[in-house]
């Protein structure tokens, strides 16, 4: 069990924000309590990353949300993927929040989720927002 499989859960818990909000750290444990019953048995420290992000996607919401705005010109915030927007949200609180992530890693990361739960475009629009935002890091910490 590595770094990716808690990003993944909590890609997932994140999704379920926008369906069910006040079930968000149930449903990030009923996944950790799943992949337990799979016979992974994961390190402690691995939860708490997956939980450290949920929260704190949670937590900078509106920040990471004006962010996409700025960045998905021509699109309509509204009629953006779930996928995506959990996606990015997840992306840029790490790339914001998290400086013990690298920059390249965030965006990775993202890009190979949108490959297995996005759409068709899903990677290349993800990684398109997040490049403009790594080339502009200095940027968007000032306004965080």
């Amino acid at each position: 069990m590595n770094r990716h499989t808690a990003r993944e859960l909590a890609f997932k818990a994140l999704f379920g924000l926008d369906f069910a909000p006040e079930k968000i750290l149930n449903t990030l444990e009923n996944l950790w309590s799943e992949k337990i019953a799979e016979g992974e048995i994961p390190p402690e420290k691995l939860v708490n990353f997956s939980r450290e992000l949920v929260l704190g996607v949670i937590e900078k919401k509106e920040r990471l949300d004006e962010i996409i705005r700025r960045r998905a010109i021509g699109w309509d915030f509204n009629r953006l993927a779930r996928v995506d927007k959990t996606l990015l949200r997840l992306a840029l609180y790490e790339m914001l929040y998290r400086p013990d992530i690298d920059i390249p890693v965030s965006i990775d990361e993202a890009v190979e989720l949108a490959k297995v739960y996005g759409e068709e475009e899903s990677p290349k629009f993800i990684n398109g927002i997040l490049g403009y935002v790594a080339e502009h890091i200095e940027e968007f910490w000032e306004e965080s």
